[in-house]
């Protein structure tokens, strides 16, 4: 609940990942485009936030 997707990378024409997060009264929803790999995830401008989206969203969380 604390990660920003404000800086990472948007949706463009190859895909977007999505993942919304309904907890209590609180709703939080993330968007990025796809993620091909974790070399993707390195090179972004918020590797360590878009990481936790990346193994959440792999997970099937």
């Amino acid at each position: 609940m604390k990660e920003d997707d404000n800086n990472w990378p948007p949706p463009d024409r190859v895909g977007r990942q999505e993942m919304e997060i309904v907890t209590n009264n609180e709703h939080i929803s993330f968007t990025t485009s796809k993620i091909g790999s974790i070399v993707d995830v390195q090179g972004s401008q918020d590797p360590k936030g878009l990481r936790v989206f990346y193994y959440l969203v792999q997970l099937g969380m």
